[in-house]
């Protein structure tokens, strides 16, 4: 009970594609791109697409969850970072560090650039705790849709609702339910299992993996799962334990779709930002 075995690790763990500029910008930077739960390749290549016409490197990282069929034992809590303990994580990260090893042999000079970590939702968060020591050490953070510690019980459920909008109404029915129930019992597990990033506990541990990195918020007026205010919270969490550098600001559209809702904002903002690292 409560344990996710190696080869579902391995099933989830998505494998990591690089984009680079023809034109590589004059302050060019390499962004980690870690996804939401359930972002579609296609989709998130849309974020790598931005960065590439910006002049800039980026990686796409993340876990797949159509790698494991709903219904398979331990396929809720495969799917669902945030009861990964401590040893699972590690598998996640000694399998990510394997794949990344031919990519740093073709692309050496990515290793010697401290990049960008662009995050979206709380799930891209937790990938990047996991992968945390192969990217070190960060230049800053971009927080998209995140972090916050969701005001509802449903979400596992409403995140499969809006990733799946034309799923029939019994299967998203079904889903939130076994999907709801399990993260309703997160506090159990907690008793089981160590090292677990529930949204509680996550929220605590970011500002001191910042660092000294500046950190970029991005909120959607619309998003109903993590909305503005809930992530405000967290970045008056950042300011408090005295990261100064942080800069949050509200777009138009919903959940990790400022960029298709509101792109000129979106790009401007991320590229005003990135100039200040530099300055």
């Amino acid at each position: 009970m409560f344990r996710v075995g190696r080869e579902q690790i391995r099933a989830v763990t998505r494998l990591p594609i690089i984009t680079r500029p023809s034109v590589p910008a004059s302050n060019h930077q390499f962004v980690i791109l870690s996804g939401w739960a359930g972002a579609r390749p296609k989709t998130l290549a849309r974020y790598a697409e931005m960065y590439e016409n910006l002049g800039h490197s980026s990686v796409m990282v993340g876990v797949d969850l159509t790698a494991v069929k709903n219904g398979e034992k331990g396929a809720a809590l495969a799917k669902q970072q945030s009861f990964w303990d401590t040893s699972e994580r590690a598998m996640y990260t000694e399998m990510m560090a394997e794949h990344m090893e031919p990519l740093w042999k073709e692309h050496p000079d990515l290793t010697e650039t401290a990049p960008i970590v662009h995050t979206f939702s709380n799930n891209g968060i937790q990938t990047w705790f996991n992968l945390a020591e192969v990217f070190q050490p960060h230049k800053g953070v971009i927080f998209d849709s995140g972090p916050s510690c969701p005001p509802t019980w449903d979400v596992p459920g409403l995140i499969f609702r809006l990733n799946n909008p034309t799923a029939p109404v019994l299967v998203k029915l079904a889903v939130s339910l076994v999907s709801n129930s399990l993260y309703s019992l997160r506090n159990f597990a907690k008793l089981k299992k160590q090292g677990m990033l529930i949204p509680d506990d996550m929220m605590e541990m970011i500002p001191p993996l910042l660092g000294e990195a500046p950190s970029l918020y991005l909120s959607g007026k619309l998003d109903v799962l993590t909305p503005p205010d809930s992530i405000e919270v967290e970045v008056n969490r950042a300011i408090e334990y005295g990261l100064s550098k942080t800069d949050f600001h509200v777009l138009d559209g919903g959940h990790c779709t400022m960029l298709r809702d509101d792109g000129e904002n979106y790009e401007r903002i991320i590229v005003d930002w990135i100039k200040s690292l530099d300055e």
